[in-house]
């Protein structure tokens, strides 16, 4: 089974609990078919492979007819068009909501996605079975509209108005505001209103659920029952009087090359499927225990505060977006980047149910992008562009984790062409958009970044350090106006400082992988550009 056609229900509204709603319930999807699946053949269902909106099972059938009559049984009970929710005031639910994931509530959203199911017999060849599941999927899908249309019989009658949340759909029922935006509903269509409530409700279920591996349709208990993370981006940005105050981080990040080196390793095994299991669980518990990391790092924000400021709109395969508070950016990726260097995945005999000679290990390095921006810019928008930002690294080079940024201030535009954009800003430096890249060393770690930056805060005056990174940017790295900025850059320091800021400089050369020396134009460009979101609570020093 998959889900597809995803900007039918990913990227058709800016509503944050909408789109987390339908990346929720593709998670849930998965669980809860393997439990229909085991209804509907009354046996044993094994669970192959799964990712963020797929899911592989191996079923005993009496032949391909009757397998094929069960993945149409599963998609029509994935489909199942549940009842209507009550949507008058006193019945809507609090949130989050305690216990497992209401069944209903899950089909009401499921109803709302594209989904697909297929059927084959299980060779001797694993690889060629999947190519061929793979197969049977896109060719429903080149049939199948990208929007789900409403059911027949449907009325219209409550209201002519089209959604204002998505634009396209017909607004027959209203969504309820929050206290701070005011009393009273607004008009959604089904899709929204059903996406809307199921991310509020079960927002929390991604991370005590996936931290404490608990199964989402098994109650919890009361542990998971008290609201912890906050469900507006407003929520997670707030920092009155504080640096970086309404600002956040948004933060893609893409496996490299994940999908072709499983598929090489699984081909090798002489156990293709005890192989594609255990590798899955090798990389779940590497997600979770980074979950675990960022979570803890995230609770040490203001402990009087009572949300945690993360949110999660992409998890699973080799894939996530998370959206993190502005102040703390920086210190996810480079905690991404440590766990990559410090936790390598691999299969060693036994202790991961696999023979010995399917002994196995990955290349665990990502391709990152991350914006830095504030809450109120089109969330949208700003995931493409992250995205964007990780794909054109990944494509550069496949062998190390890399990093690229953009700040936008403001609702600065991008374009649609992300590579020409770059090209302008930095042509004039002879700097190519590739080369802009940060590349996490071996020798080094990005944990060092803020520190070093700190102490250039102390010596070194904002309106310099931008000076030359406005002369390096349009005239170019040797010209006699850049030498003259940086003349100007080092004039007046006294030798304690100028030893300092040089210092610094090396760090900084060393972690982002440029001339440690200090001497490269990208380090000075990327500082200027990342001044306030590194080291974000140490005051700068004032031009004298």
């Amino acid at each position: 089974m998959e889900c597809v056609n995803f900007s039918a229900v990913l990227s058709d509204t800016e509503d944050l609990s909408t789109i987390r709603g339908s990346g929720l319930a593709m998670l849930h999807a998965i669980e809860y078919a393997a439990k229909a699946l085991k209804e509907l053949t009354r046996g044993a269902v094994e669970q192959v492979t799964t990712g963020a909106s797929v899911g592989v099972f191996r079923v005993s059938a009496a032949d391909e007819a009757d397998a094929w009559t069960v993945a149409r049984n599963l998609r029509a009970r994935l489909t199942a068009h549940a009842p209507a929710a009550s949507n008058d005031e006193e019945s809507e639910p609090a949130r989050p909501l305690p216990g497992a994931i209401d069944e209903d509530e899950l089909l009401r959203v499921l109803d709302h996605l594209s989904i697909l199911t297929a059927a084959c017999a299980d060779t001797a060849d694993f690889r060629a079975d999947m190519e061929t599941l793979l197969a049977l999927i896109r060719w429903q899908q080149q049939q199948a509209p990208s929007l789900v249309l409403p059911a027949a019989g449907t009325s219209w009658d409550k209201t002519k108005l089209i959604c204002p949340n998505d634009h396209t759909r017909l607004a027959d029922t209203w969504i309820f505001r929050r206290k701070d935006e005011g009393s009273g509903p607004y008009p959604a269509s089904r899709s929204v209103r059903d996406r809307h409530a199921y991310g509020r409700h079960y927002k929390q279920t991604l991370y005590d659920r996936v931290i404490h591996g608990t199964s989402y349709l098994k109650d919890g208990g009361s542990r998971f029952g008290r609201p912890k993370y906050a469900d507006e981006l407003a929520d997670l940005a707030r920092r009155p009087d504080e640096a970086l105050d309404g600002k956040m981080a948004v933060l893609y990040a893409d496996g490299n090359r994940f999908s072709k080196q499983i598929r090489d390793l699984v081909k090798a095994s002489d156990t293709p499927i005890e192989t594609q299991k255990a590798i899955d669980k090798a990389l779940q518990g590497w997600r979770r225990d980074l979950l675990k990391k960022v979570v803890k790092l995230i609770r040490q924000d203001d402990p009087t505060y009572p949300l945690r400021r993360i949110e999660t709109l992409l998890w699973g395969g080799d894939e996530l977006i998370w959206v993190l508070p502005a102040w703390r950016g920086w210190e996810v990726a480079a905690l991404f980047a440590e766990h990559i260097r410090n936790r390598a995945v691999e299969g060693k005999g036994r202790s991961m149910d696999v023979p010995e000679k399917d002994g196995w290990s990955m290349d665990m390095s990502h391709g990152l992008g991350m914006v830095f921006c504030h809450y109120d810019a089109p969330i949208n928008g700003i995931r493409k562009l992250a995205k964007k930002l990780a794909d054109d690294v990944a494509k550069a080079e496949r062998t190390s984790t890399r990093l690229a940024v953009m700040v936008l201030e403001s609702f600065d535009a991008v374009g649609q062409d992300l590579e020409a954009h770059l090209t302008r800003t930095y042509g004039t430096a002879g700097i190519t958009p590739t080369a802009m890249c940060l590349t996490a060393p071996q020798g080094a770690s990005w944990n060092d970044v803020p520190c070093a930056v700190a102490a250039m805060k102390k010596h070194l005056p904002r309106r310099r350090l931008h000076a030359l990174a406005d002369a390096l940017l349009h005239h170019g790295p040797v010209t006699p106006e850049t030498d003259r900025a940086w003349g100007r850059f080092w004039r007046d320091l006294d030798a304690p400082a100028e030893a300092a800021i040089r210092e610094a400089a090396e760090t900084l050369g060393r972690c982002w992988g440029f001339d440690a020396q200090g001497k490269d134009a990208r380090l000075w460009l990327h500082l200027d550009m990342l001044w306030d979101y590194l080291a974000p609570d140490v005051q700068d020093m004032a031009e004298v």
